[in-house]
């Protein structure tokens, strides 16, 4: 994913520097994650950036994300082999 500020050609303020850094290591999680859904919620809130509120909202957002990115690990944590039961000798699950 790109970021720029590709709407103005003024500068971008340090709060939105940081606000970037951050939906940058974001969207890696996601990306390792294959989370496109969360992947479109960051893009989103980066391109709301230079709106008035954007700087508000995405603060919002990464809260909103990183608990998001929380869930879907859960998630796939619980379809991970290790929760497969252990099978017996004749390969039947055990419980």
């Amino acid at each position: 994913m790109t970021f720029s500020n590709s709407r103005d050609t003024a500068p971008i303020s340090q709060t939105s520097v940081i606000l970037l850094e951050e939906f940058r290591e974001l969207d890696a999680q996601a990306e390792k994650m294959g989370a496109t859904k969360i992947r479109r919620t960051i893009a989103s809130a980066i391109e709301d950036l230079p709106e008035p509120e954007g700087k508000k909202n995405a603060r919002m957002a990464i809260l909103e994300v990183r608990e998001a990115l929380r869930g879907f690990r859960r998630g796939a944590s619980a379809s991970r082999p290790s929760s497969i039961p252990p099978l017996d000798s004749f390969g039947e699950a055990t419980t």
